[in-house]
This record gives structure tokens, sequence and C-alpha cells, in this order.
């Protein structure tokens, strides 16, 4: 052993070094591994519960109420947890250490990627010391590292040099080999998604861009990413069970790569650290000492030639500049979730990286090539102290033994009532409020009905707005064919409510309602239309003759912009705030979070509203939209459209061919009915 350690001596004094470093930026978390949750905002609350739920129940059965949520589709890490469930049940380990678990294997990535990447370096004849002070830079200032505080699988990019070692010496072609990289694919599939799409399409990529140099390897290497995504594919498709779920899911392609992402971190205040690929000074200063020496440089080794190629085709898709392999998306839908193309660039970060330290420490003197490593280190240790200093340290609610009050799990789901939430210490009430529900799912096995998913079916949501928002009156909610509406659930609320039998627990109101008796009343469509003061049909089939599946109305099919129609104004007035609605039919179209309506009065826009999923009364699957306006005039015409962001997702040959783009066509138009505008207030 300490022959070992003597002949490896500089491996062993980084990997003291970085343990040193985790110990102390991370030393509260260590402290705290399973008590404390490292951050509570944005989606990591929801995330913790994910992970300590599947752990605990072996399935998300205990969310999205009424239906219940497909396993693969959680940010949950499933291979880990549900191990974990499957370790409980054997009585090898208790559930509730369930987040300490978690942390550790976040912990342990930084160490993995620093094992592998010294690998790497030693076996292209890289120098310890500049293989050590390399692993450190690039395991401490990976991107995704900062995914630690949020988004835990995606912090799993971080072993991808341990992929990148295993087919670097693919050559010898075992079967072994093959099994190996075979089964870390798939399990990285189910660790997130996103990390084994992205790992399976660079090994496929590595392999293409190899076979210039070896075609015999060409068939056998691209197997393994094709065989992963395969069997992930298969049991996505298997286990989701959900009535729907869009395969083009909201955003794809645009959270691109641009310059503000590529712009130092050091000096960039103005950015989030979750936005920024940490391709930082001591890289552009490398590079660009090394392309001083161009001329001398020969490149040999065509591992890294491949891994390369396959970062730049990476980088050049995250950016939406040339490719988007459109036809693969529409062969493999479930790849459509990789909607942020920076995360493209993480894969990027670890070639380029790795490769400038290679032809650096080959081609630059020593005493050049050292400062800016150590430079770099300084950056990647200043990474990480601006990762934990947004920690926040919160208690773990899922380690108690009990809760203080027992409450009965015969309620079906849990609500919390939306009210003026105010600011409560650090956090405001709502996010108190949620976590309450998370802990009434995770004790009491009560499913949060408003809790929200990355990847939730559009249809189920739709449904479940039942629960809070009022239906047309004679329209039989479809939200009563999924439940039995004398069940009774559980209300929370800040303030006293009187509508509903009230009970204190947990220091909360908590509230006790039938489902029956907390829908909404329904509301009278007629009475609308006669309190109107401008009332057009749009179609000669107005709501009131809808039906639940009938979807006949003004069909609106220009992708970016289309009139809907034309308004007289002569008989509103300019010192009136006015409200206008119109009907809007949801039948499983992608994105809608993404159109908006627009109304005009002499080419200025006078009002406009997000979001073609907000809705003030439904009559299943058409819901009321709703915008406020003042008249510039009474004269000019106004015009209502319905419009989507040029900008908001073109790909860039698209913005070149603008006017081709103004004629695009929807493969799924929108749907409107019936528009009504009614006075709110006068304007004094």
């Amino acid at each position: 052993m300490i022959k070992i350690i003597k002949d490896n001596k500089e491996f062993y004094i980084g990997f003291f070094f970085i343990v040193i470093i985790l110990l102390t930026i991370y030393c509260e978390l260590i402290l705290n591994i399973n008590s404390h949750f490292l951050y509570v905002d944005g989606d990591a609350l929801k995330n913790y519960f994910l992970f300590a739920t599947v752990s605990k129940f072996g399935n998300t059965s205990n969310i999205n109420y009424p239906f219940g949520e497909s396993l693969l589709y959680t940010d949950s890490i499933p291979l880990i947890s549900y191990s974990n469930y499957l370790l409980s049940k054997l009585s090898i380990l208790n559930p509730k250490y369930s987040i300490g678990i978690l942390h550790t294997y976040l912990l342990s990535i930084y160490l993995i990627s620093y094992i592998y990447l010294y690998k790497i370096f030693r076996n292209t004849n890289t120098t310890p010391w500049i293989a050590v002070l390399g692993s450190l830079i690039i395991a401490l200032g990976c991107p995704s590292n900062s995914r630690i505080l949020l988004h835990f699988g995606l912090h799993f990019i971080g072993v991808f040099p341990f992929l990148l070692f295993q087919i670097f010496n693919y050559s010898k072609n075992t079967p072994k080999k093959n099994v190996i990289i075979i089964i870390f694919l798939t399990s990285c599939y189910y660790i997130h998604g996103y990390v084994g799409a992205l790992f399976s399409g660079f090994t496929i990529f590595y392999f293409i861009f190899l076979s210039l140099f070896n075609k015999k390897i060409i068939s056998t290497g691209i197997s393994l990413g094709l065989i992963s995504t395969f069997i992930y594919t298969i049991t996505v498709y298997y286990f989701d069970d959900n009535l729907w779920r869009s395969p083009h899911p909201s955003a794809l392609f645009d959270y691109l790569i641009n310059i503000k992402r590529i712009i130092p971190f050091t000096f960039n205040r103005y950015i989030s650290i979750h936005d920024n690929l940490q391709l930082n000074i001591w890289l552009w200063i490398l590079t660009f000492f090394t392309l001083l020496q161009l001329k001398k440089i020969k490149i040999k080794n065509t591992s890294i030639v491949a891994a390369f190629l396959s970062g730049l085709v990476f980088f050049i898709y995250g950016t939406s500049i040339i490719v988007r392999f459109q036809i693969v998306l529409d062969l493999v839908p479930q790849l459509q979730q990789l909607r942020d193309l920076q995360r493209f660039g993480w894969i990027s970060y670890f070639v380029f990286t790795s490769g400038s330290i290679i032809y650096g420490e080959k081609y630059l003197n020593k005493k050049i090539l050292f400062p800016i490593l150590l430079l770099g280190l300084i950056e990647s240790i200043n990474y990480q102290i601006k990762i934990i200093n947004k920690a926040d340290f919160q208690e773990n609610i899922f380690s108690k033994k009990n809760l203080k009050d027992s409450i009965s799990n015969n309620f079906k789901a849990s609500l919390f009532l939306s009210s003026n939430f105010k600011e409560n210490t650090k956090f405001n009430l709502k996010h108190n409020l949620n976590l309450i529900q998370y802990q009434l799912s995770y004790y009491y096995e009560i499913p949060p009905i408003n809790n929200y998913l990355s990847r939730h079916s559009e249809v189920e949501q739709h449904i479940q707005k039942q629960f809070y928002i009022p239906i047309a009156k004679g329209v039989y909610p479809t939200l009563l064919s999924y439940v039995n509406k004398t069940d009774s659930i559980l209300l929370l609320s800040n303030i006293r409510n009187y509508n509903y039998i009230p009970i204190k627990k947990l220091g909360l109101n908590f509230y006790i309602s039938s489902i029956e008796d907390f829908l909404q009343n329904p509301i009278n469509l007629d009475s609308i239309r006669q309190k109107a003061d401008y009332f057009d049909p749009l179609t000669n089939k107005s709501i009131m003759k809808i039906i639940n599946d009938n979807k006949d109305g003004l069909l609106i099919d220009q992708f970016f912009s289309g009139r809907i129609t034309s308004i007289p104004v002569k008989s509103l007035n300019t010192k009136t705030k006015y409200k206008l609605s119109i009907w809007n039919y949801n039948y499983k179209q992608d994105s809608l979070v993404f159109d908006k309506l627009v109304l005009y009065q002499n080419d200025r826009i006078i009002s406009s509203t997000s979001d073609f999923t907000k809705f003030d009364i439904m009559s299943n699957r058409w819901g009321r939209l709703n915008m406020n306006f003042i008249l510039n005039n009474n004269i000019d015409t106004i015009f209502l459209h319905a419009e989507r962001s040029f900008y908001n997702s073109p790909f860039i040959i698209e913005k070149i061919l603008k006017t081709n783009l103004i004629k695009k066509k929807r493969k799924q138009p929108l749907i409107f009915n019936e528009l009504t505008i009614t006075t709110i207030s006068p304007i004094e």
C-alpha cells in the first residue's frame, strides 16, 4: 500500500487536496448530511421530495392527484431512489436517511471526476503534476456542479470522465468493455434522462468520427449508445400510463448557448451560476498560447480528435446555429425532453478543457503553463464558493420520526388555498404551505393536487384546474370521471375560511371539505352574454352549443401572428377600463404557454396577455382567456391577434429567412370561440 502511494504520490496529493476543498466548502452540509437540505428554492424542494418519496414508497402515486405520476418523468434519480426502496424492504436501509444518501452521492461525483480525469491525462502521457492540476480544475469547475443545489440528477454529468476513459480505451474491443459501457449508459438514463441522452449521444458521435481512422470499430461502438437509448425509450413508453404527455416540451430550442454563457464567469457578475459554461480566463489564455504554437502541433491521438469533433458538434448544436437533428428527434420523441441546449455545452466543457491541457502541456513552456493552471484552480474554487453561498441549509422535513400532530389518512388529497401571501422571515408562507403538503404526502400518503412537475401531462393538468376554476353551467366536469365527489380533501390556508370545516393541525389552519362542496359554483354563460358591452360569436357555433369534445370554432393557423377578429369601438368609452374575454380550446397542443393575445389600436399595443393555459371559467377542454384594456380613442377599430414571439425559439437560418418564417403555419391550429367585452370600472 505504501509503495502504491509512493509511486503515485502526485495523484494522492491531488486527491487529498480535493477532499480538503470539499470538507472546507461543504463543511456544514457534511456535518449535517441527513438533517439539512442544501437548498430549497426553485426545483430543489420538489426534487428532494421526489427522491425521498421514491426511496420510501418505490413509486410516485402520492403526487399529482388523482392521476399519480410515472416514475421516469420525475427528477427523483430513479436508479438510486428505487434502490433505496428495495434495500429498505430488505431492512438494510432506513428511508429516513435517504437525503443523507443523496448528499453523499452528490459529493462523491467530484472524486469520481477527479480520478478518471487523472487517468485520462496519464494515458495521454501528461506529466503527473499537470494531470493533477488539470483534474482538479475540470472536476471543481464543471458547469453542471451548480446543479448540486437543485437539479440533483443533472449533477451526475460530472461522471462523464468515466465514460471518456472507457471509450478512449475501447480499441481492445472486448465483450467486457462493451458490457461496462452499455450498463453505464443505461444506468445514466435512469439517473436522469438528460444524462443518459447526452452520454449516449456523445458515444455515438465519438465512434462515428473515430471511424474516419478505424472503420472496423464503427458498428460495435455506435451500437453501445443506440442500445442504451432503445432500452430507455421502451421503458418510458411501457411505464408511462398517464393520460397524455407532449413529446414536444415547452421551450424546446429556447435555452441555447450564447455569448453571455461563454464569457468567463470570474468577470461576469450579471449571470447566474447555473447559466455559465465555465469556459474561464485560464482556458482562453491557454488556448491563445497553444495556438501560437500551431505550426508545431502534430495531432496523432485519434481518440482526442474524435472526442474534440464530437464536443464541437454538441457545442454547435447547443448554439442552434447550424443543426438541430430534427429527424432524430422525430424518430425518438423522448429525446425532445432535452430542451435546455446549454447542457450540450457541459459535455463540450470536458472535451475542450482536457484537450487544451493535454496539448498545452506538450507545446508550452512549464513556466507559462503552471501559472495558467494555478489561475484555473483559483477560478474553479471561486466557482465552488459561489455555489455554496447560494445554499440556505434548511431543515430536512423527511427525517423526522413523526409529526407532532396525527392526521387521518382518509383524505384523498391536499390543496392549499392561494391568497395574498406575505413575506414570513426568509421564506413566504406559500413556501411553508408547500412544505406541509410534501410532509402530508410523505408521512400520511395524502397526495398534493397543486404541486408542479417538470414534465407533467398537459391533459391531466387541465383537468386538475377544475378543482379551483368554475365550470360553465350545464356542463358535466371531466374531473368527476376521475374522482369520487363525496371524498374528503384537506385544505391549507393562511387565513380564516368560513366556508369549510376547520381543524387545527401543525400550527396552521386546516380545513376539511368534500370534493363536491369544494368545487366552484357553475357560471351561467347566458348571464355573461347579457351583461356584455360587446358580443361576437366569431363562428356560427357559439360556446353554448359546444359539447365537451366539440372543437368547432375559429381556426388560427399562422405560427407567429394571426388576426382573430376586428372590433368596432364606437359603442365603447375611452374613459372606461374593459375586460376582453375569449374562449380557447385545448386539445393536446404543444407549448401553449408561449402563445399570447395581443390587442392593437393604430398599430400600437393597448393590451396583451400570455399563456393560453390560464382561465377564469372552463367548459372541460374549453377555457376562457381574459385581458384588460383601455382605448386610445373611440374612432379607430381595434384588432385582436394570437401571437408567438418570433425571437422565442427560432433557428438562426429561420431568422435569416424571416419573410418565409412569417408565412409559417401551425401544425396544431389555435381554436377560438365567442368573444365578449365587459366594463370593469370607469376611469376618473
